[in-house]
């Protein structure tokens, strides 16, 4: 969107088009078997991809950022919510959807395994097919500390977790978790539900998979005053969310499940005056050793709060305070950040392929959702630091809707 093409040249190019020129382009070997680096050599990332308006294949890209290389890619079925990256294991675990008929007949919904190297699939667990298939997927799905357990949330409306034992590779219960989704691990047999009224449901599983233990806490937040996004972000205990009044939420649980709630504000009273708010929609990520939070900002009115934007601004974590504003190459929609020494901003960023007139053209004479038609995304990475812009890979799926570093 910085791009400054002049109006004559821009119109020049479209009106002599483009010349081709006829090359000698080397012989292609068929048959070849490309493989995947080690996620332990090479510092890997996915992006899901909903592949909207064709939800039927999912798609899950992998990318080496240490090289600015696309690696290879998983169909992944029906409106795609993610995959799981496990830290331990060295396999790829992916909730499923499939129909029988491709957009129609018997429904299966499934946890797959994938080879990290071959990206084979490997094995699949059959689950009830009620799998929640929302637009942001963060919260749908959640790994146990010790990676034995995998918890999928569904919905039919009633809501509940289906649990899978992935030593064994075996469905092992269907826990109800009424009036809750969004489950997030917070131990080797512990998950957190948020609950519609502001509360937490805490799911403790017994060593065979099943249902321990169920309690549900006093609410934590107020949904119909400052709802928090599933952006959540964890760093050790803590689960952190933002809210859609740009408040920062930090849910801290005890050993005995009780739960503490910490909340402070990203913005000044002078910027809640000039219409500032968290956009986009996977809007926050944390360096964990710098404690460092990172948030998707926008100016704009309250309709606007997941909107793309070009402002990322960062916090410490200790005083609470701001530390350093970044200005995107392209408005992102979605951010993540690596975990190491040096870190790494990654977003989905939105790139029109076209001059900087054409688009502000478009956007003042037909509107916003007009230009929204024409957007491309691409990947881009940065100096989490700096916001300096390292490389993109562009044209990355239909509707990008989740990154994942691997480490």
């Amino acid at each position: 969107m910085k791009r400054t093409t002049s109006l004559i040249s821009s119109l020049l190019a479209f009106s002599f088009g483009t010349v081709s020129v006829n090359a000698e382009l080397p012989m292609e070997e068929v048959g070849q078997h490309e493989v995947m680096p080690s996620r332990f050599e090479t510092n890997i990332v996915t992006v899901s991809d909903m592949q909207i308006p064709y939800a039927a294949e999912g798609r899950a890209y992998f990318i080496d950022v240490d090289k600015g290389k696309y690696l290879g890619a998983l169909n992944t079925g029906y409106w795609y919510g993610g995959v799981i990256l496990p830290k331990k294991r060295n396999e790829i675990i992916s909730a499923e959807t499939y129909f029988e008929r491709g957009t129609r007949g018997k429904r299966t919904d499934v946890v797959a395994f994938y080879d990290p190297i071959t990206l084979e699939n490997t094995g699949e667990v059959i689950i009830p097919s009620k799998r929640m298939t929302p637009v942001k997927p963060q919260g749908t799905s959640a790994l146990t500390d010790d990676e034995k357990f995998l918890a999928v949330v569904n919905v039919t409306p009633a809501t509940s977790l289906s649990i899978v034992d992935l030593d064994k590779r075996e469905f092992t219960a269907e826990i109800e978790v009424p009036g809750c989704t969004n489950v997030y691990a917070i131990g080797d047999r512990r998950f957190n539900v948020i609950c519609a009224d502001g509360s937490f449901m805490n799911i403790e599983l017994d060593d065979q998979g099943q249902l321990a233990k169920r309690s549900r806490r006093a609410p934590s937040f107020n949904p119909q005053i400052d709802p928090v996004t599933n952006s959540g972000v964890r760093v050790d205990n803590s689960w952190y969310h933002v809210s859609q009044q740009s408040h920062v939420y930090q849910f801290t649980t005890a050993a005995d499940g009780n739960i503490t709630t910490d909340k402070w504000d990203l913005l000044t009273k002078e910027e809640r005056e000039d219409n500032w708010r968290i956009g986009g929609m996977q809007n926050l990520a944390i360096h964990k050793a710098s404690q460092h939070l990172y948030v998707l900002m926008i100016q704009g009115g309250p309709e606007e709060f997941e909107d793309a934007t070009d402002q990322v601004w960062v916090y410490d974590l200790k005083t609470k305070k701001r530390i350093n504003m970044l200005e995107l190459e392209n408005p992102a929609w979605h951010i993540s950040v690596s975990q190491s020494a040096a870190p790494r901003l990654y977003s989905i960023g939105v790139n029109f392929h076209m001059p900087h007139l054409f688009v502000m053209w478009i956007y003042f004479t037909q509107g916003k959702e007009e230009l929204l038609k024409m957007a491309k995304w691409g990947f881009d990475t940065y100096d989490a630091s700096t916001g300096e812009h390292i490389f993109t890979i562009p044209r990355i799926g239909t509707l990008p809707n989740l990154i994942q570093p691997w480490k």
